[in-house]
């Protein structure tokens, strides 16, 4: 849900824990469409980022989210992936 469109209603997610507030930081462009989410930074070091975004779940069943890939733009080389969750919607 993008969160910055009039239309949009506001969705609390909770507090953030010390990883994901030091990965907010380190932002400087989120894109957030219907089909997909992109977070951008200009310089991420190595070790552990968190980062979230919140989703309207419209229909009930199981679903696979898919993995997170970060990589530098110039040196796609260098990248890391997530995990690959189960997510169910009741």
């Amino acid at each position: 849900l993008n969160t910055a469109l009039a239309t949009t209603e506001t969705v609390a997610q909770g507090p953030l824990g010390a990883v994901a507030q030091k990965s907010l930081g380190l932002l400087s462009y989120q894109e957030i469409r219907d089909h997909r989410v992109a977070f951008y930074a200009d310089d991420l070091p190595a070790g552990e980022y968190e980062y979230s975004y919140v989703a309207r779940a419209t229909t009930p069943g199981r679903f696979l989210r898919p993995a997170a890939r970060a990589e530098a733009m110039y040196r796609p080389d260098v990248y890391g992936t997530s995990s690959i969750d189960e997510v169910t919607v009741q």
